[in-house]
C-alpha cells in the first residue's frame, strides 16, 4: 500500500550527529569511541617522542653555547689571560642576560620535561590505560609545560617568551591528538588564569630584547592578559576543523561499511521471505499462478495458498501498509495467523478468514498504525463456485469461459480498521466453471504512473482483462508487462498479480483410464 509513515526521530546523548534511531546511534557512537581511542594512543606516543627530541635538542643547544664560549675564549679580549671553564661561562651568561643561577633553572625546567615527557610515554606504551585516564594525561602534559613556562618567565630566564612555550606544546599536541575544541580548550582554561595570576603578582619582570633589558610596566601586564587567550585560539581552531573531517570521513565509512552489511542482510532476508510464498499450483481442477515485483529487495505484498480437500484451493492475497523490512516483518506475522488460521479449520469460509485476520490485526498491529488489505478466495471445483470476501483490496475481475468480466468489489473495511464486533466480511459466491478464470493484483499495479503522472487505474486492468488477447496461465505476466510499459520512472510500490483458473480440459480419473474420451476444449473468444 502506498501510505508512508515519518519515522521518530532520535539520537543518542552526546552523538556528534543523531541518526534516526537509537541503536544505529549507539553503534555509531561507540565505533567512533574506539577508533578515537586508537588513534589518541598511537598519537600521544608519537606527540612525546617529538616533545622528548625538542628537550633533548634545547639542553644540547645550552650545552652547545657553553662548550663554544671555553673554546673561542670570547673573554680573553677584556684583558684577562686565563679564565676558568666556570668563570668563561658564567661571564658569557651574563652578556647574554643568562646568570650562572638561570643557566642552571633552564637547565632543570629542560631535565624536569624531559622526565615527565620519558614517564608519560613509557606509562602509556606499556601500561595502556583506559581513554578517560589517557585523556587527562594528554592534557596534564600540556598543562605541565604551560606552567614550567610560567616558571621561568618568574625566574627571568632571557629567551624565555612568556607563554610562547605553551603555544608550542598546545599547537603541536593539537596537530597530533585526536581533541575536540572542547577539548583543546580546557588546558588553556588551566594555564592562562594561571599566567594572569602571576602577572599580577609579579609586576616588575624583565625581558632579553636585543641584548637589553627591558621592564615590563603595568599596561604592559593587563595587555598581556587581555591577550593572552589568542594563545590557545590556534590549537582550538586545528582541533575544531581536524574533528570535523575525521567524524565526517567516519560517518562516510560507517555508512558504507553498514550498506554493504545491509545489502547482504536484505539479500538474505529476501531469500527467507520468498520462501514464504507458496508455489505456483501447476496441477489439478484448479491452478494458481503469480508474479511478484517488490519495490525494494523485500515488500509488504503477500500470497497464501491452502489446497484443501476434494480439490479445493483458499487463496489470501494480502497488502501490508508500508513497503520493505516494516512491512515484511508485519508479512512474517501474518504468515503465521494463517498458517494457525488453516490448521485448525482447513474448511474455514473467505468471510471467516477474514475476522480472524481483522481481529489479529486490530489488537496487535494497528496501535502502530498497520493496517492490511486482503481479499480471499475459495474455489470448489466440484460445487463449481468461487467463495471470496474482501476487505479494502483493489476490485478482482472473474472472467468467464464466454468472455463476460464481473468485477469482484470490496465487502467490508481495512483489516484492523474497526475490532471484531463492527467487522462483517459480507462475503459472496460467484459460479466458477472450467475455462474461468480471475485476475486479482495489488494496489502497486493500479497506482503506477506514467511520465504525465496519470494512474493505470482499475480500468486499466478491467481493459486488458475484457480484450481476451491472453491465455490462461498468462495474465500475471501480462498484467505486470503492462504496468512496467505505463509505468515512468522507477518502481513506486509492490506490485502482485495472482491468476486462479480452472482448465477447460481436466485429466481423467485412473479408474475410467480406459473408457474415458478427451473432453471437446471450448476455445476462449
Amino acid at each position: 500500500m502506498g501510505r508512508r509513515h515519518k519515522p521518530k526521530r532520535g539520537g543518542g546523548k552526546g552523538n556528534p550527529r543523531a541518526p534516526e534511531s537509537s541503536i544505529y546511534t549507539a553503534d555509531f557512537h561507540a565505533g567512533f569511541q574506539v577508533e578515537t581511542k586508537r588513534l589518541l594512543r598511537r598519537r600521544f606516543l608519537w606527540l612525546m617522542g617529538v616533545l622528548l627530541a625538542l628537550s633533548v635538542l634545547s639542553v644540547g643547544f645550552l650545552a652547545l653555547i657553553m662548550w663554544g664560549a671555553w673554546r673561542t675564549g670570547v673573554l680573553n679580549a677584556e684583558g684577562e689571560d686565563a679564565i676558568t671553564f666556570s668563570t668563561a661561562i658564567a661571564r658569557y651568561l651574563e652578556r647574554g642576560g643568562f646568570s650562572a643561577d638561570q643557566a642552571w633553572v633552564f637547565a632543570l625546567a629542560s631535565a624536569a620535561s624531559f622526565l615527565y615527557y620519558a614517564a608519560a610515554f613509557v606509562f602509556v606504551w606499556f601500561f595502556r590505560p583506559s581513554d578517560k585516564l589517557l585523556l587527562r594525561l594528554t592534557m596534564a602534559v600540556v598543562i605541565a609545560d604551560g606552567l614550567l613556562a610560567i616558571l621561568l618567565r618568574q625566574q627571568e630566564v632571557p629567551n624565555q617568551i612568556g607563554l610562547g612555550q605553551f603555544l608550542i606544546s598546545h599547537f603541536l599536541a593539537s596537530l597530533f591528538l585526536p581533541w575536540t575544541a572542547r577539548q583543546a580548550l580546557i588546558p588553556a582554561l588551566v594555564v592562562l588564569p594561571a599566567s594572569a595570576l602571576s602577572l599580577l603578582m609579579f609586576e616588575g619582570h624583565t625581558l632579553f630584547n636585543g641584548g637589553h633589558v627591558r621592564t615590563f610596566t603595568v599596561d604592559l601586564d593587563y595587555m598581556s592578559i587581555a591577550f593572552s587567550p589568542l594563545v590557545a585560539l590556534p590549537g582550538i581552531a586545528v582541533c575544531w576543523l581536524r574533528h570535523s573531517r575525521r567524524l565526517d570521513k567516519y560517518a562516510n565509512r560507517y555508512v558504507r561499511e553498514r550498506y554493504g552489511e545491509m545489502r547482504r542482510e536484505l539479500f538474505d532476508a529476501r531469500r527467507i521471505h520468498e520462501a514464504l510464498f507458496p508455489p505456483p499450483v501447476t496441477e489439478g481442477p484448479v491452478r494458481v499462478g503469480y508474479t511478484y515485483e517488490p519495490m525494494r529487495q523485500i515488500g509488504g505484498d503477500f500470497l497464501y495458498i491452502h489446497r484443501g480437500e476434494r480439490g479445493r484451493v483458499s487463496v489470501v492475497l494480502i497488502d501490508v501498509t508500508g513497503h520493505g523490512i516494516p512491512a515484511a516483518l508485519t508479512v512474517n506475522r501474518l504468515h503465521g495467523e494463517l498458517e494457525r488460521v488453516f490448521a485448525e479449520n482447513p474448511s474455514v469460509e473467505p468471510g471467516e478468514v477474514l475476522r480472524l485476520l481483522n481481529s489479529y490485526v486490530h489488537l496487535t498491529l494497528s496501535s502502530h498504525s498497520v493496517y492490511v488489505t486482503a481479499i480471499c478466495f475459495r474455489a470448489d471445483p466440484e460445487a463449481g463456485t468461487l467463495a471470496y470476501a474482501s476487505g479494502g483490496h483493489p476490485p478482482a475481475f472473474l472472467r468467464a469461459v464466454d468472455g463476460t468480466v464481473d468485477q469482484l468489489d470490496s465487502t467490508t473495511f481495512v483489516l484492523g480498521a474497526v475490532p471484531d464486533h463492527s467487522f462483517h466480511p459480507e462475503p459472496g459466491v460467484r459460479p466458477f466453471t472450467p475455462g474461468d478464470t480471475l485476475i486479482a493484483y495489488t494496489d502497486g499495479a493500479t497506482e503506477c504512473r506514467d511520465q504525465e503522472g496519470r494512474m493505470l487505474g482499475v480500468v486499466g486492468i478491467q481493459r486488458l482483462v475484457a480484450s481476451g488477447r491472453v491465455e490462461p496461465g498468462h495474465w500475471p505476466q501480462a498484467v505486470r508487462t503492462m504496468v512496467e510499459n505505463h509505468r515512468f520512472g522507477p518502481v513506486a510500490d509492490d506490485t502482485l498479480v495472482i491468476e486462479l483458473t480452472r482448465p477447460l480440459q481436466s485429466e481423467p480419473k485412473p479408474a475410467d483410464d480406459a473408457r474415458a474420451k478427451p473432453a471437446t476444449p471450448r476455445v476462449s473468444p
